[in-house]
């Protein structure tokens, strides 16, 4: 069992599973960063592991650090890719939250489909896998967008609109520009991007159950990218459920999708490959949303 096909019912039975995961490769990871010894889950202990690890979310701030503590780059890199390669985190996902291992049942239609912000290249590859939905399963997309101000080096698109404008731009208006012309052409005639007004992501998904609050009722998929699905799907379900502690809790209702994304051997790109040294405070942030969901 690892990231890409655990069973929620399992580790709820016995959440010590998780730290069993991909041949006990969160106990590993601990040990190399001289964390002391993982015995039995706790928010405090999985909170504080991810700043050991990763502390920043803009993951390429964490890679000097993994160098120095797993002994330079060429050390640090080999380590980090098997451990990457163990942890299923870059593996494509389709099906339920509660067991993605199962796949995603057949026939199924969504009431939302919502997609996330996040850095330009992760928006993009959302938006290519969204595309690949038939619309007629969708009755609406949610653009789930926080306030954030784009930055140049982010992707080419961004560049050129700075350019053009002189600012900007916001991850709504990147998604209001393009995203959503894509989905239209696609076939996707409800989509729903309103101003969520704040950059925190707890805030946006917060939002997004208090404005469509006929989601609680409904079946939701969830777009995301590896590493980063599990995050994704793991922070609205726990939104609903603030709301509405049933959700999600007898028949799954909550679907997440990811794409595969293939690990960096040696330099290629981070906007085609990810980089190993960056990826593995992924790890361990997917742990922490997998505890939250099961306690």
């Amino acid at each position: 069992m690892d990231f890409s096909d655990y069973d929620l019912a399992v580790l709820k039975d016995d959440p010590s599973m998780l730290y069993s995961m991909a041949d006990g490769l969160l106990r590993e990871m601990a040990a190399a960063f001289n964390y002391n010894p993982l015995v039995s889950p706790t928010e405090e202990d999985l909170s504080s592991l991810v700043h050991e690890i990763g502390p920043h979310k803009e993951l390429q701030k964490n890679i000097q650090h993994v160098k120095d503590v797993l002994g330079g780059p060429d050390t640090a890199r080999q380590i980090c890719i098997k451990w990457m390669e163990r942890s299923g985190v870059l593996k494509a996902l389709s099906g339920s939250f509660v067991n993605p291992g199962a796949g995603m049942p057949e026939g199924i239609s969504f009431d939302a489909v919502i997609i996330r912000d996040g850095v330009a290249n992760w928006m993009l590859r959302r938006l290519m896998l969204a595309l690949r939905l038939d619309p007629k399963t969708v009755n609406r997309v949610v653009l789930a967008m926080g306030d954030r101000l784009m930055g140049s080096v982010e992707h080419q698109l961004v560049a050129s609109f700075i350019e053009r404008t002189g600012a900007g731009p916001f991850v709504g208006e990147f998604a209001e520009i393009f995203m959503v012309p894509a989905l239209k052409a696609a076939g996707f005639t409800h989509i729903v991007n309103p101003p969520w007004l704040t950059s925190d992501g707890d805030e946006v998904c917060d939002a997004v159950f208090g404005n469509l609050p006929e989601l609680l009722r409904g079946t939701v998929l969830v777009v995301g990218n590896a590493p980063n699905t599990i995050q994704a799907a793991g922070q609205l379900r726990a939104a609903a459920r603030r709301v509405d502690p049933s959700f999600d809790a007898d028949d799954p209702q909550l679907f997440m999708m990811g794409d595969f994304f293939p690990l960096a051997y040696n330099d290629e790109p981070s906007a085609t490959h990810q980089n190993p040294i960056s990826g593995i405070g992924q790890i361990v942030r997917n742990a922490l949303f997998l505890y939250r969901a099961v306690m």
